[in-house]
């Protein structure tokens, strides 16, 4: 877990405590979270309502030099927690995947980056001090009607869609002088969330202090939402959100969240202190009361299951996609099996405003085509034997929902491995759940691994209004020229499992999960494993790339 107890705290003119949060002190039982098998529908508590603060300042002006950047921060690196290890099957009767990668025929080239811009970069200075701090950063952001936002490790940066940076700030600085947890103990783990119909931000990330070595509870959820479509001037409603108890003291690893027509939704590995996995934690927040900067109306649910489900994600809508959901739609949460070749799709019906009753239901299982798994580092890279993190075959943020004609999807992706020697490639599906029926055989899925010696992990995907599927991952090779780089994969259209590489070089490394921060430039300076104290020399960069399919 990552060690770094010391913060700086920045006082603010722009913040104001709107009302008193949930104080560090309060040690009794918040909730009753109830626990049930993973098999069984699980329903959930409500919480007290949290009272947000508000930040009522100008981000942009520390990127117009107006406020004076706080010292360099402590490095910090991320081991991450492990997820349970279990032995795989396959599911009775499945089908195999209706066309080999092999014999796949292109049907349309890759278009060309329509825009490239540098994101945050690990030394750049943001308002509060240093943007990145941490190794891995875990890059990912969203696109705005007018903005695109960028989270990683400890900071957030706002950009005009051309590309210049409007704001930079860390996490603690958002939050300064709120007096919680948020303010002075953000750790990270930051998603970002844009909510096309109500055209509003939300910026999210956990907050938890240390005993020793190990993370200690309170542990809290940081939601800051905008008040209008403008995230630099129009002002944030913020609440700090405990998600532990007395019965379940544990830390809220690896948070998801998708928007929704009705509430934001979240899920959550649970973990103790040491890092030893205990279940899964998933959330509904209300919509309507985040955006009227109301006391905000939320409950949490828990399957105490220290095996399955693992990284669940709750489904997310893109862009327009919320406009044609059909009423009462549940959320879906997306996990993959750790017992099956398969994807566990559940259904999370939210309690009257987001609040108690909500129910998460018992998983359909969605058969995969088979594979190896990819457990831990075991992507090379060049002139080291030290290998990289692909973090086993967990589904990856974000599960993209879209209604195309009377057809309504998820789309998901995750790592897999050839053979237990074999390179790593990236196994997507487009599952149907139109009607709110999960079909358990995906409309399309493919092994994507194409024959030559990388190695392609942390994949991210997104779908256009028209069913244009952009898929961009990490890649590494014993020989590859950088230790990261990536690529760009397009399907055009639905059905058609047409697809070309793009590679860039190892600079590009852009967006939402698409980076795993590494070794590689210390070692390949030094040609040797850092020290401890030379560890927190490594660096990391971000790109931004945006691919238009309108053009060639």
């Amino acid at each position: 877990m990552p060690i770094n107890r010391t913060r700086r705290r920045n006082s603010d003119p722009g913040i104001r405590p709107y009302s008193v949060l949930l104080g560090l002190g309060l040690l009794a039982a918040l909730f009753a979270i109830t626990a049930h098998g993973a098999e069984g529908d699980t329903v959930t508590t409500a919480l007290p309502k949290v009272a947000p603060a508000e930040f009522n300042g100008d981000l942009g002006q520390a990127a117009r030099g107006l406020v004076t950047p706080g010292p360099p921060r402590e490095r910090v690196y991320r081991p991450r927690p492990l997820a349970p290890v279990l032995p795989k099957s396959e599911v009775p009767g499945n089908i195999p995947e209706r066309a080999a990668h092999a014999e796949i025929a292109l049907k349309a080239a890759m278009p060309g980056p329509a825009q490239n811009f540098q994101g945050i970069a690990s030394n750049d200075t943001c308002a509060g001090g240093q943007c990145g701090p941490a190794v891995p950063p875990d890059p990912n952001g969203e696109v705005g009607a007018n903005h695109y936002i960028q989270a990683v490790n400890e900071a957030y940066g706002i950009f005009s869609k051309t590309g210049t940076l409007l704001a930079s700030f860390t996490e603690d600085r958002l939050w300064s002088g709120t007096g919680t947890l948020c303010d002075g103990q953000s750790r990270g783990d930051p998603v970002v969330i844009y909510d096309a119909l109500a055209d509003r931000w939300i910026l999210t990330h956990f907050a938890f202090g240390f005993s020793g070595n190990n993370t200690a509870a309170p542990y809290f959820q940081c939601i800051a939402v905008s008040k209008t479509g403008d995230p630099v001037a129009g002002g944030w409603w913020l609440y700090a959100l405990r998600v532990d108890d007395a019965s379940h003291p544990w830390l809220n690893d690896y948070g998801k969240f998708g928007i929704w027509t009705d509430c934001l939704y979240m899920s959550a590995n649970e973990f103790s202190g040491a890092g030893v996995f205990q279940g899964t934690l998933f959330a509904s927040f209300s919509r309507a009361d985040m955006y009227a900067g109301l006391p905000l109306t939320w409950s949490l649910g828990f399957i105490a299951n220290a095996t399955t489900p693992f990284s669940m994600v709750p489904s997310h809508l893109g862009g327009q996609a919320g406009a044609v959901v059909p009423a009462g739609t549940p959320n879906y949460f997306v996990s993959e099996s750790q017992t099956l070749f398969a994807f566990e799709v559940r259904k999370f019906t939210a309690g009257p405003n987001c609040g108690a009753g909500g129910t998460l239901g018992a998983p359909t299982v969605v058969a995969q085509t088979s594979y190896t798994v990819a457990f831990g580092a075991v992507a090379p890279q060049p002139g080291t034997s030290i290998t990289l993190d692909v973090i086993d075959d967990r589904v990856m943020q974000k599960v993209q929902y879209r209604k195309l004609g009377g057809q309504e999807s998820l789309w998901v992706a995750h790592v897999f491995r050839t053979s237990a020697a074999g390179v790593t490639g990236v196994q997507w599906a487009q599952i149907n759940v139109t009607g709110g029926s999960v079909a358990t055989t995906p409309l399309q899925q493919q092994k994507y691994d194409p024959a030559d010696t990388r190695y392609r992990y942390m994949p991210s995907l997104a779908v256009d209004g028209q069913g244009n599927m952009a898929l961009g991952y990490s890649t590494s090779s014993a020989v590859a020229p950088n230790g990261h780089d990536t690529a760009s994969v397009v399907l055009q259209p639905v059905g058609s499992l047409g697809l070309q590489d793009r590679v860039a070089d190892g600079r590009e490394q852009y967006g939402r999960d698409l980076t795993y921060a590494v070794l590689h430039n210390f070692l390949r300076q030094h040609g040797a494993l850092p020290t401890a104290d030379e560890l927190f020399t490594d660096v990391w960069e971000t790109y931004q790339r945006r691919v238009d399919f309108s053009r060639p």
